[in-house]
Protein backbone atom coordinates (compact mmCIF):
# COMPACT_ATOMS: atom_id res chain seq x y z
CA UNK A 1 0.00 0.00 0.00
CA UNK A 2 1.23 3.47 -0.88
CA UNK A 3 0.21 6.18 1.57
CA UNK A 4 0.27 9.83 0.58
CA UNK A 5 1.01 10.80 -3.01
CA UNK A 6 3.22 13.82 -3.64
CA UNK A 7 0.71 15.20 -6.14
CA UNK A 8 -3.03 14.68 -6.39
CA UNK A 9 -4.16 11.35 -7.80
CA UNK A 10 -4.42 11.37 -11.58
CA UNK A 11 -4.66 8.78 -14.36
CA UNK A 12 -0.89 8.27 -14.82
CA UNK A 13 -0.40 7.70 -11.08
CA UNK A 14 -3.42 5.38 -10.95
CA UNK A 15 -1.99 3.39 -13.88
CA UNK A 16 1.43 3.16 -12.19
CA UNK A 17 -0.12 2.01 -8.91
CA UNK A 18 -2.23 -0.58 -10.72
CA UNK A 19 0.81 -1.81 -12.67
CA UNK A 20 2.77 -2.20 -9.40
CA UNK A 21 -0.23 -3.97 -7.81
CA UNK A 22 -0.39 -1.34 -5.08
CA UNK A 23 -3.37 0.17 -3.33
CA UNK A 24 -3.25 3.83 -2.30
CA UNK A 25 -4.47 6.11 0.45
CA UNK A 26 -4.36 9.62 -0.95
CA UNK A 27 -5.93 13.05 -0.78
CA UNK A 28 -9.51 13.08 -1.93
CA UNK A 29 -9.92 14.86 -5.25
CA UNK A 30 -12.46 15.00 -8.08
CA UNK A 31 -10.59 12.39 -10.15
CA UNK A 32 -10.41 9.97 -7.23
CA UNK A 33 -14.10 10.41 -6.54
CA UNK A 34 -14.90 9.15 -10.06
CA UNK A 35 -13.33 5.80 -9.11
CA UNK A 36 -16.14 4.58 -6.85
CA UNK A 37 -15.63 0.90 -7.64
CA UNK A 38 -11.87 0.98 -8.23
CA UNK A 39 -10.11 -1.05 -5.55
CA UNK A 40 -6.73 0.63 -6.16
CA UNK A 41 -7.97 3.59 -4.12
CA UNK A 42 -8.22 2.13 -0.63
CA UNK A 43 -8.91 5.31 1.35
CA UNK A 44 -8.60 9.06 1.72
CA UNK A 45 -5.87 10.89 3.60
CA UNK A 46 -6.13 13.93 5.83
CA UNK A 47 -3.19 16.32 5.53
CA UNK A 48 -0.02 14.99 7.17
CA UNK A 49 0.66 15.87 10.81
CA UNK A 50 -2.06 18.45 11.42
CA UNK A 51 -1.10 18.41 15.12
CA UNK A 52 2.26 20.04 14.38
CA UNK A 53 2.86 23.76 13.95
CA UNK A 54 2.12 24.65 10.33
CA UNK A 55 4.59 26.52 8.13
CA UNK A 56 3.20 29.77 6.75
CA UNK A 57 5.09 30.71 3.58
CA UNK A 58 3.56 34.19 3.55
CA UNK A 59 4.88 35.20 6.97
CA UNK A 60 7.85 32.78 7.04
CA UNK A 61 6.78 31.69 10.51
CA UNK A 62 4.91 28.78 12.03
CA UNK A 63 1.21 28.99 12.70
CA UNK A 64 -0.40 26.85 15.42
CA UNK A 65 -1.47 23.28 14.78
CA UNK A 66 -4.64 22.83 12.75
CA UNK A 67 -7.72 23.04 14.93
CA UNK A 68 -9.17 19.54 15.40
CA UNK A 69 -12.60 20.91 14.44
CA UNK A 70 -11.27 21.62 10.94
CA UNK A 71 -9.97 18.05 10.67
CA UNK A 72 -13.31 16.69 11.90
CA UNK A 73 -15.18 18.86 9.39
CA UNK A 74 -12.91 17.60 6.59
CA UNK A 75 -13.61 14.04 7.73
CA UNK A 76 -17.36 14.56 7.44
CA UNK A 77 -16.90 16.03 3.95
CA UNK A 78 -14.74 13.06 2.88
CA UNK A 79 -17.36 10.62 4.21
CA UNK A 80 -20.21 12.54 2.59
CA UNK A 81 -18.36 12.43 -0.74
CA UNK A 82 -17.49 8.73 -0.35
CA UNK A 83 -18.90 6.78 2.60
CA UNK A 84 -17.36 3.51 1.33
CA UNK A 85 -13.69 4.28 2.02
CA UNK A 86 -11.89 4.93 5.31
CA UNK A 87 -10.19 8.23 6.13
CA UNK A 88 -6.57 7.98 7.28
CA UNK A 89 -4.60 10.51 9.31
CA UNK A 90 -0.95 10.52 10.33
CA UNK A 91 -0.12 12.56 13.40
CA UNK A 92 3.24 13.84 14.59
CA UNK A 93 5.61 13.02 17.43
CA UNK A 94 3.50 14.90 19.96
CA UNK A 95 1.26 11.86 20.32
CA UNK A 96 4.04 10.13 22.28
CA UNK A 97 6.51 12.92 23.03
CA UNK A 98 4.09 15.33 24.69
CA UNK A 99 6.43 18.32 24.92
CA UNK A 100 7.62 18.02 21.30
CA UNK A 101 8.67 21.51 20.19
CA UNK A 102 7.39 20.89 16.66
CA UNK A 103 3.83 21.31 17.90
CA UNK A 104 4.56 24.97 18.62
CA UNK A 105 1.88 26.60 20.76
CA UNK A 106 -0.07 23.30 20.81
CA UNK A 107 2.74 21.47 22.60
CA UNK A 108 1.58 19.54 25.67
CA UNK A 109 -2.13 19.83 24.85
CA UNK A 110 -3.16 16.18 24.77
CA UNK A 111 -6.86 17.03 24.63
CA UNK A 112 -6.42 17.87 20.95
CA UNK A 113 -6.03 14.13 20.29
CA UNK A 114 -8.77 12.58 22.41
CA UNK A 115 -12.12 11.38 21.11
CA UNK A 116 -13.69 12.44 24.42
CA UNK A 117 -12.62 16.07 23.91
CA UNK A 118 -13.53 16.18 20.20
CA UNK A 119 -9.90 15.86 19.18
CA UNK A 120 -8.09 14.71 16.05
CA UNK A 121 -9.07 11.06 16.44
CA UNK A 122 -12.67 12.05 15.65
CA UNK A 123 -11.40 13.05 12.21
CA UNK A 124 -10.33 9.65 10.91
CA UNK A 125 -11.07 5.96 10.71
CA UNK A 126 -7.38 4.94 10.71
CA UNK A 127 -4.71 6.79 12.69
CA UNK A 128 -0.93 6.59 12.83
CA UNK A 129 1.85 8.78 14.17
CA UNK A 130 5.55 9.44 13.67
CA UNK A 131 8.20 9.06 16.36
CA UNK A 132 11.91 8.48 15.77
CA UNK A 133 13.53 6.98 18.86
CA UNK A 134 16.17 5.13 16.85
CA UNK A 135 17.52 8.07 14.86
CA UNK A 136 16.50 11.15 16.86
CA UNK A 137 19.32 13.05 18.49
CA UNK A 138 17.12 15.26 20.67
CA UNK A 139 18.29 13.66 23.91
CA UNK A 140 14.71 12.95 25.01
CA UNK A 141 13.36 10.30 22.65
CA UNK A 142 16.78 9.15 21.41
CA UNK A 143 17.13 5.39 22.08
CA UNK A 144 13.89 5.32 24.08
CA UNK A 145 11.93 2.80 22.06
CA UNK A 146 9.19 2.77 24.68
CA UNK A 147 7.85 6.02 23.15
CA UNK A 148 6.28 3.92 20.39
CA UNK A 149 4.22 1.90 22.87
CA UNK A 150 3.59 4.91 25.10
CA UNK A 151 1.52 6.61 22.42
Amino acid sequence: MFIGLWNDLDQPQLDALRSAKLKVICAQNSFGLTLAKDTVVYGWMQGDEPDNAQWNATTNTYDPCIDPNIIISNYHTFKQNDPTRPVYMNLGQGVAYNSYIGRGSCSGNLDTYKVSTNGYLNGCDIASFDIYPVNNTDGITDANLWYVAWA
